[in-house]
């Protein structure tokens, strides 16, 4: 299939993409607002909330800023590659996850969106979050090796 096309079928299946759908494909959290969808022997990942959609997207950025240092692309523009793209969603969430209750070791978020709501209200907003114990969270974060 030419990629173009590809493409401009993805946009037009899935006009929300969902903001951590790496992290939710690579199966180290979930979200009760993720919808799977299949095109072309691809799987992708859509936001049934323009909201959520939003929070995520906010919530990812400041990750990004946050972690840049620590994935060593301090001077990286446009797309992450792919290993470090992973290591910033599923290390910031299950970081983000570990700040909100260190009472118990997780291997995987439950409810990405939930997470965000209650991690918000309990900081106050985005900027509020404890990003340093996030990025020591993505610091440490492995990724599967090779097969």
């Amino acid at each position: 299939m030419d990629e173009d096309i590809y493409r401009e079928t993805y946009r037009r299946m899935n006009p929300l993409p969902c903001v951590f759908e790496k992290a939710i494909l690579r199966t180290c959290c979930r979200c009760t607002l993720a919808q799977r969808l299949n095109l072309a022997e691809r799987e992708a990942v859509a936001c049934t909330a323009n909201e959520a959609q939003e929070r995520c997207r906010g919530v990812l950025e400041s990750l990004h800023e946050k972690a840049m240092f620590t994935v060593r692309a301090p001077h990286e523009t446009g797309p992450l590659p792919h290993g470090k793209e992973i290591r910033i969603q599923c290390g910031g969430l299950l970081g983000l996850s570990h700040a909100m209750d260190d009472t118990r070791e997780i291997d995987a978020v439950e409810d990405v969106d939930a997470l965000l709501r209650q991690a918000i209200a309990h900081y106050g907003d985005r900027q509020g979050l404890p990003y340093q114990e996030i990025v020591r969270a993505i610091a440490a974060y492995r990724n599967r090796g090779r097969r």
